[in-house]
């Protein structure tokens, strides 16, 4: 809701503060995470951790970390689908094309408005 909320105008520095607090003791420890849900729950706990962390500094290397984590969820997906994807097939899957394509258009309209 503060994510919604803020638009990126406006956020209260303190709450997002409070919010990271919060997700930070939440993320798995990466020691423990061995299997795919487990790199699933890594990265969905990096990417709410890296939006909030925007909010609060506008520092926007964290919006290109939400992107690899974004697509290297997919390639964690596609590579649990099939194990014997090679690291060229996997960059050049359809899925991982679309990602980027959605990615870019929004980079697309944010340079535009």
């Amino acid at each position: 809701m503060t994510c919604k909320r803020s638009n990126g105008f406006n956020q209260n520095r303190l709450d997002i503060q409070n919010y990271l607090d919060k997700v930070e003791p939440n993320i798995p420890d990466m020691d423990d995470v061995g299997d795919f849900d487990g790199s699933y729950a890594l990265n969905a706990s990096f990417v709410v951790y890296e939006l909030l962390e925007y909010l609060y500094d506008g520092d926007v290397s964290h919006i290109f970390n939400i992107s690899t984590y974004m697509t290297d969820t997919i390639d964690f997906e596609l590579s649990e689908a099939d194990p014997n994807l090679t690291e060229e097939e996997l960059e050049n899957h359809k899925d991982i094309i679309v990602e980027w394509t959605y990615q870019l258009g929004l980079l697309a309209n944010t340079i535009e408005n």
